[in-house]
C-alpha cells in the first residue's frame, strides 16, 4: 500500500513538473517568437489609431515574460486566469464556455471511434478473410491521408456534427491498433489449447482472443484521446465550431498572450492525464498474470 502511495505521489510530481516546464517553455517561445508585437489588428482598416494603440498596449504588458508568469502565478492563485483583449472576456470565462463544447465534441468522437474501431477490427479477424483485411487496412489508410482540416470543411458542407468528424481521424488508429493486438493472440498458446479442447470457435474468437486484448486497447484511447485534442483545431476552424480548438486558432492568430498561455498548460495537463491513465492500466494489466 505504501509502495502505490509513493508511486502515486511520484507521478503528481512529475505531472506538476512538466506542466509547468511546457508552460515556461511555451510562454518563451510564444514572446520572442517573431511577429509578436503585430496582430491582425494592425491591418485592420476598420479600427481607430486608438483602438490598435489600445491593443498595442495590452501587449506591452506581457511583454517582460519573468513579470508575466510572476502576475499569471499570482492571479490563479486568487481564481484570475487572466484577461483576453482581443474577445474583451476573462480568459476563464472563455474557457468554461468553450471547454464543454470541445468536451462533447472529444468525447462523442472518442466514443464512436472506439466502438467503431473495435468492432471493424473484430470483424476482420473473426472473418479471417485477408482480403478484408487488405480492404479495411487500405480504405483506414485512406483515411489517415486527410487533412483534418479538410474533413472540417466537408462537415461545414455537409452540416455534420464536428465530432463526427473527430470521431472519423480518431477511427484508423483505433482500428489498426485493435486489429494488431487481435492478430497478436492468434497463435498464443492458451488460444491454441482452447482449440485443441475443442471450445466453441465464437467463444475462443471472444473470450480468449478479444477479452485480454481490452486492457491493453483501453490504454491506447488515452493516446487518442490527447491526440483528438490536437485535431479539435483545425476541425473546430474549419467548421466553425465554437470550442478551445477554436479558440486557440483565433488567439493564434490575434497574438492573444494570456489565452494561449492558458490553454498551452491546459493542453500539457490533458495529456499528461491522458498518458498517466494510459500507463497504469498498461502497468495494471502487466501486474495480472490472467489479462496475458
Amino acid at each position: 500500500m505504501q509502495t502505490v502511495a509513493i508511486h502515486a505521489i511520484h507521478r503528481i510530481l512529475n505531472m506538476i513538473v512538466v506542466i509547468i516546464a511546457v508552460g515556461i517553455s511555451g510562454a518563451a517561445l510564444m514572446r520572442y517568437a517573431p511577429g509578436f508585437d503585430a496582430d491582425e489588428h494592425d491591418l485592420d482598416a476598420r479600427l481607430s489609431a486608438e483602438t490598435k494603440s489600445r491593443f498595442r498596449a495590452a501587449r506591452r504588458q506581457d511583454a517582460n515574460l519573468p513579470q508575466f508568469l510572476w502576475k499569471f502565478a499570482r492571479k490563479v492563485s486568487h481564481g484570475d486566469w487572466g484577461f483576453s483583449v482581443t474577445l474583451n472576456r476573462p480568459v476563464r470565462e472563455l474557457i468554461t464556455e468553450r471547454g464543454s463544447v470541445t468536451a462533447k465534441e472529444l468525447g462523442g468522437g472518442l466514443f464512436g471511434a472506439a466502438s467503431a474501431g473495435l468492432a471493424l477490427a473484430f470483424l476482420v479477424y473473426a472473418s479471417g478473410s485477408a482480403a478484408l483485411q487488405t480492404i479495411a487496412s487500405s480504405m483506414s489508410a485512406l483515411l489517415l491521408c486527410i487533412p483534418a482540416a479538410l474533413l472540417g470543411y466537408v462537415a461545414l458542407w455537409l452540416r455534420l456534427p464536428s465530432g463526427v468528424i473527430l470521431g472519423a481521424t480518431l477511427l484508423p488508429h483505433l482500428f489498426q491498433y485493435a486489429v494488431n493486438l487481435l492478430e497478436s493472440m492468434r497463435h498464443r498458446p492458451h488460444l491454441l489449447a482452447a482449440r485443441c479442447r475443442g471450445v466453441n470457435p465464437w467463444r475462443i474468437r471472444v473470450a480468449y482472443a478479444l477479452a485480454p486484448c481490452l486492457p491493453e486497447w483501453l490504454a491506447s484511447l488515452g493516446a487518442c484521446a490527447s491526440l483528438g485534442f490536437s485535431l479539435a483545431i483545425p476541425i473546430e476552424y474549419a467548421s466553425g465550431t465554437p470550442g478551445l480548438g477554436q479558440l486557440a486558432w483565433q488567439a493564434a492568430s490575434s497574438r492573444d498572450f494570456p489565452t494561449l498561455f492558458v490553454l498551452t498548460l491546459l493542453s500539457a495537463a490533458f495529456v499528461m492525464v491522458c498518458g498517466t491513465g494510459a500507463d497504469m492500466v498498461s502497468a495494471r494489466n502487466g501486474e495480472n498474470p490472467h489479462a496475458q
